[in-house]
């Protein structure tokens, strides 16, 4: 299975020719437990499609498929299951929907209502009633993600069959605006659009510079922090660099954001040389000296979130703006 070229790849169809002919290429690596002394689960591209596949399985006989790309809303905690979600529902031929966990209610109700959403998925320990009240919709628990990762047996492959000419315009995931100077607005990203990101990992360097983007997506091991309800953490970090290129994300704790000390004890376990995350997560670290020793490891720290200038491990040069 010869791979399309860049800026012309579909998630869905790459997952799997990946999973296919480079099994053990390492995708995502997940904590054992919010103790991350207790080490990181690296999560292959095998795992990674075949977990989607277990979702598919699960999913299909509760949801069927859609032919119109119906909108599927999803809450759940921070961790990998929002990666399954996106590409297990585009097999199905919906659309993933998610809205930040930060949201009012009125905000969860205007943006369900704005993509004609009436399908909810949620982890078992999210109580979504709080996020979508009264709002008239079928509501599935889906399974943990452990078990979606190991579960028993090799479950049916669901395949993407669309070419990319077939593919580009149909929907790929909803996310929305900040909601600053109003209700959030939804922002429906294609196929197309986000198979354009492929190609940012190709430009040459500029003056010998090379693109941040290009050392994402090298091998290395690097703290996402971002939520991954939120562009950022959903497509730019959680799956263009793994898929698109070869690096591996360490994600943070299920059952909280990661902060200051997370991110450290992420580096420090996790065994990362790049950082991706917001601002005051770098106020927090060098605000705290005995966390500056670990992160002498860190080659690369970038941040995204507003204009900041700061001096990083006294060299100003490894804090990146991106």
């Amino acid at each position: 299975m010869e791979a399309p070229q860049a800026g012309r790849r579909l998630f869905p169809s790459e997952i799997d020719r990946q999973a296919k002919e480079i099994p053990n290429k390492v995708f995502a690596s997940i904590p054992r437990s919010s103790d991350f002394s207790r080490g990181f689960q690296d999560v292959t591209m095998k795992d990674f499609s075949r977990s989607i596949d277990h979702l598919c399985a699960y999913l299909e006989p509760l949801i069927g498929y859609s032919k119109t790309f119906n909108t599927v809303a999803y809450y759940g905690p921070p961790d990998l299951r929002y990666l399954v979600v996106i590409i297990a529902v585009n097999k199905l031929g919906y659309k993933a929907l998610f809205s930040a966990p930060r949201n009012s209610l009125p905000m969860h109700l205007y943006l369900l209502n704005a993509t004609d959403c009436h399908t909810i998925l949620h982890a078992h320990q999210i109580d979504v009633s709080s996020m979508v009240g009264t709002h008239e919709a079928v509501r599935h628990a889906i399974p943990e993600l452990e078990d979606l990762l190991g579960g028993n047996g090799e479950p049916p492959h669901y395949p993407f069959i669309k070419t990319f000419e077939e593919a580009k315009n149909d929907p790929f995931l909803v996310l929305h605006t900040s909601g600053s100077t109003g209700m959030p607005k939804p922002i429906v990203l294609s196929h197309g659009y986000v198979a354009t990101l492929d190609t940012l990992f190709n430009i040459p360097p500029v003056n010998g510079v090379p693109m941040k983007t290009l050392m994402m997506a090298t091998r290395s091991r690097a703290v996402k922090a971002l939520p991954p309800w939120h562009g950022g953490g959903s497509i730019l970090l959680g799956l263009c660099p793994g898929v698109w290129g070869d690096s591996v994300y360490v994600w943070g704790p299920a059952d909280r954001m990661a902060g200051g000390r997370e991110v450290v004890e992420m580096v420090k376990y996790g065994n990362c040389t790049q950082i991706f995350t917001v601002p005051n997560i770098y106020e927090d670290i060098v605000n705290n000296p005995e966390w500056l020793e670990v992160m002498e490891r860190v080659d690369y720290a970038w941040y995204a979130g507003g204009t900041y200038a700061t001096t990083f491990l006294g060299n100003p040069e490894v804090l990146q703006c991106y």
